[in-house]
């Protein structure tokens, strides 16, 4: 069985003890969209392992919108970012280097609860972060920030 995982370079330790190291292997970034579409597409899980600063925290919840659009589980730090994550529904949030282990060990071993998770993660965001579904708000917003600038 093989499965792929991206995301950058890391070794998950358990109580001191190096259990696996997951490198994004020969995965490279080329900003065009086919490209990104044809390496998404050949990825089991994704993940985004953030450190809890002040930078990390202002970051969008963009790569959660895009893995899901490729119906994959996402396994994320838990710094407060990705708040559209329900937790061991749709992706989870991890703290420690043993629910790193734990998430991946679970995703990698049982391709069901990652098919499902990943075809959850799709739904919410095809429900809740769409253009169509969000573009009140953003009119709203434009058209306050206008109506102050003038007064």
């Amino acid at each position: 069985m093989t499965v792929d995982i991206i995301g950058t370079l890391v070794t998950v330790y358990v109580h001191g003890v190096a259990k696996a190291t997951i490198s994004q292997g020969s995965w490279s970034f080329d900003p065009g969209i086919e490209i990104w579409k044809e390496k998404i597409c050949n990825v089991d899980i994704a993940r985004a392992p953030l450190r809890d600063t002040p930078f990390n925290k202002s970051r969008s919840q963009i790569k959660l919108q895009e893995v899901a659009a490729a119906k994959l589980p996402l396994v994320a730090s838990d710094i407060g970012l990705y708040t559209d994550i329900e937790h061991g529904k749709n992706g989870y949030l991890v703290k420690t280097a043993d629910d790193w282990f734990n998430a991946l060990e679970e995703l990698v071993l049982n391709p069901q609860k990652r098919k499902a998770m990943g075809e959850e993660a799709y739904r919410f965001v095809a429900e809740n972060r769409t253009i169509q579904k969000n573009w009140t708000k953003y009119r709203d917003m434009i058209l306050d920030m206008t109506k102050n600038s003038n007064s």
